[in-house]
């Protein structure tokens, strides 16, 4: 049976430490839980990390709630699909960051308008200040995405597939770091 927050935190005192976490990284948890309507979810904690996964995904690791974000309606349940058509080329399908995204921004004024003031929620200044300047300082982005739970990628270089030649996305647990397959260079990294 999954412990209440109030044992565990009885259990860690005097025998090790209750994660602290930041205001914005428990708002960060709570978009992950809206983003994710309709799933069984739990906040678990394991060892230092705190969590929202899918109540099925607990395993081992203690649960401090259960969480459920009912959706609203059976409109807009999430099973549309998005392409860009972007200089004679068609980006999308199953095995791209297209497939996940559930937002795309093709303007600096809707990215100004939705996006950045979205990210003010759970980032530093500094961390949506760099965001913006990788959006809108390098001519070769067309696009930015929004991946569930809270990841913004770069159209089209993080969002092409994985690939010879094409750039590859990992999520790590600072957030997302991208290389360039080819030369190893690193794009970017996102936290």
């Amino acid at each position: 049976m999954p412990q209440t927050a109030e044992e565990i935190a009885q259990q860690s005192n005097g025998r090790g430490s209750v994660p602290v976490l930041s205001a914005n990284e428990l708002r960060y948890l709570a978009e992950k839980a809206d983003g994710l309507r309709t799933q069984d979810l739990s906040l678990i904690i394991d060892g230092n990390t705190v969590d929202v996964v899918a109540t099925k995904d607990v395993g081992a690791r203690k649960v401090l709630l259960n969480l459920k974000t009912p959706s609203r309606g059976p409109g807009v349940p999430g099973d549309a699909k998005i392409e860009i058509h972007w200089r004679g080329k068609t980006y999308g399908g199953p095995d791209s960051a297209l497939d996940r995204a559930d937002a795309v921004f093709v303007t600096q004024s809707s990215i100004e308008k939705f996006l950045l003031p979205y990210y003010m929620r759970f980032k530093s200044a500094a961390a949506v200040q760099a965001l913006e300047n990788s959006l809108f300082n390098d001519r070769n982005v067309a696009a930015a995405l929004h991946i569930p739970p809270s990841i913004a990628l770069k159209f089209p270089g993080q969002a092409l597939q994985a690939g010879p030649g094409k750039d590859e996305c990992d999520m790590g647990k600072v957030g997302l770091v991208c290389r360039d397959e080819a030369s190893g260079e690193l794009i970017s990294v996102m936290v």
